[in-house]
């Protein structure tokens, strides 16, 4: 699959900036500036890692790959398609970088956030 202008993105969570859209509520026919993607048990690594350089290729600037499973967040960098560009696990923050400036939020919190109460 390539991304192009038409390229739908079905992300689980998404991101644009107001300057990207220019103010306006619309419907987005281009990618996310942050794209978050909640990993489910029968998804891989490899087809997961096809997504996030998907995301990259098409002008996505941070993707976040959360593994339930394992406790681990990859952090997928414009400009660095190799692989993530770091991993967290819950000892560590994410942070909104350069897409959304000032957020962090403990990484911890969303495992904990994904966790049915027993």
């Amino acid at each position: 699959m390539r991304a192009s202008p038409a390229t739908p993105w079905p992300c689980k969570y998404a991101a644009i900036t107001e300057s990207r859209c220019g103010g306006k509520r619309q419907v987005s026919v281009f990618a996310p500036d942050l794209a978050v993607e909640v990993v489910s048990p029968d998804q891989k690594p490899d087809e997961m890692a096809a997504k996030a350089r998907l995301y990259l290729a098409g002008g996505t600037r941070l993707v976040w790959v959360v593994w339930p499973s394992s406790g681990h967040i990859d952090v997928w960098r414009s400009g660095h398609t190799d692989g993530p560009v770091v991993t967290l696990n819950t000892r560590d923050s994410l942070n909104g970088e350069d897409v959304a400036p000032g957020f962090t939020y403990p990484v911890v919190s969303i495992f904990e956030a994904l966790t049915p109460p027993q």
